[in-house]
């Protein structure tokens, strides 16, 4: 059996370094992942924003062609009952709104896929060494 103590501290850094330096690039490594990983997420995210602020817009195209309706020019220039043309009016924008909810309640793709993936093989990597702490592996 050795003794940790008759060991020159010279000979103890090169090994801590090593040690430094792969923690180092495996967080460094880490790190970018999750920044490629961010840069997807709010992509999807500002997709989901352009669609809430369609449905927002075609919410309020609702009410103003509703009031617009009650004016009634529309009826005159056409000849037909106003409640018809602002009926069909405001069930188009409605029509687009619905589609536009549709869009928006589809699931969107997980988020850091790569980053769970290497993280839950860092866990069971890690699981081996707690199991079998002289593995060289």
């Amino acid at each position: 059996m050795s003794d940790d103590s008759s060991t020159p501290p010279s000979q103890q850094d090169p090994q801590q370094e090593g040690w430094a330096a792969a923690v180092s690039g495996f967080v460094t490594a880490r790190l970018d992942l999750i920044k490629l990983e961010a840069r997807d997420a709010s992509e999807v995210a500002a997709k989901r924003g352009v669609l809430l602020a369609v449905i927002l817009g075609c919410a309020f195209f609702v009410w103003l062609l509703g009031v617009a309706g009650i004016v009634g020019w529309i009826s005159d220039s056409q000849s037909w009952p106003w409640y018809a043309v602002t009926l069909a009016a405001a069930g188009l924008h409605l029509l687009v709104a619905i589609i536009a909810v549709v869009l928006l309640k589809k699931p969107a793709p997980p988020s850091f896929p790569l980053t769970r993936a290497e993280l839950s093989k860092d866990q069971a990597w890690l699981e081996t060494l707690k199991k079998d702490p002289t593995s060289p592996n």
